[in-house]
């Protein structure tokens, strides 16, 4: 008996289901609700990891210092090995730039002294390098800069407390949804102590931002009033 062609066209065999508008809405909706919950999560975890990986650096820094210290008998990095500094021998501001911040990345910086140290360490120099980086000022030798006063010419023991002298920190708050620079009280930067831990610090609560003009890592601190006689070196007091 043969089937009619009205038949098979009609038979729920060969019936197509589609989405309806208010299915695909649904779907949507679902998909739009997950998507808010995960993403937020995906980059909590990117943040954490590159702030991970940001003191790794910093630690793998504060090592290549030590072990220059351990050849130059404590004396730190310092701008007057700089033929340049026959010519700005006191113009602070311009070895704050070149040699502490390093924004002349073929120009002698306390990175290009410690690089042989670093490479002695492992081969690779990303550790010069904050991964959430992005910086005003490139191309720059590294996101990290070493304290001003260190670079005079200073020696080891002339830091009365390594746990609370700040060595290196980052040059803008690269971790900030907004990056702030190193003299905003905004700003959290990851600093790098003498004595070789690192870690965040809201730069508002500094030494300098509370009992100074603002925030200012570059020097030693050491406020002349009674109230503070006993804070020379500490840039950070819990």
């Amino acid at each position: 008996m043969e089937t009619s062609p009205l038949s098979t066209r009609n038979s729920p065999l060969t019936h197509k289901y589609a989405f309806t508008l208010v299915e695909v809405l649904i779907v949507m909706a679902i998909i739009a609700v997950l998507a808010g919950i995960t993403f937020p999560v995906f980059a909590f975890a990117r943040r954490s990891a590159q702030r991970s990986a940001c003191i790794n650096n910093m630690h793998q820094l504060s090592v290549n210092m030590h072990l220059y210290l351990q050849d130059y008998n404590g004396v730190f990095p310092s701008f007057r090995i700089d033929p340049q500094n026959r010519t700005h021998a006191d113009d602070l501001a311009y070895w704050h730039d070149r040699f502490c911040q390093g924004r002349s990345p073929d120009g002698i910086s306390w990175v290009s002294v410690l690089t042989p140290y670093g490479r002695s360490q492992s081969s690779d120099e990303n550790y010069l390098h904050c991964p959430a980086e992005h910086h005003p000022y490139t191309p720059q030798a590294t996101s990290y800069e070493l304290k001003m006063w260190l670079a005079l010419g200073r020696n080891d023991f002339e830091i009365p407390s390594p746990t609370d002298l700040a060595l290196f920190w980052e040059q803008w708050s690269f971790h900030d949804a907004v990056p702030t620079s190193e003299y905003d009280r905004r700003s959290n930067l990851l600093i790098a102590f003498f004595d070789g831990h690192a870690k965040p610090v809201a730069l508002e609560k500094t030494t300098s931002a509370r009992y100074g003009s603002g925030p200012d890592l570059h020097w030693f601190f050491n406020a002349p009033d009674s109230k503070t006689q006993g804070l020379g070196g500490h840039d950070i007091i819990d």
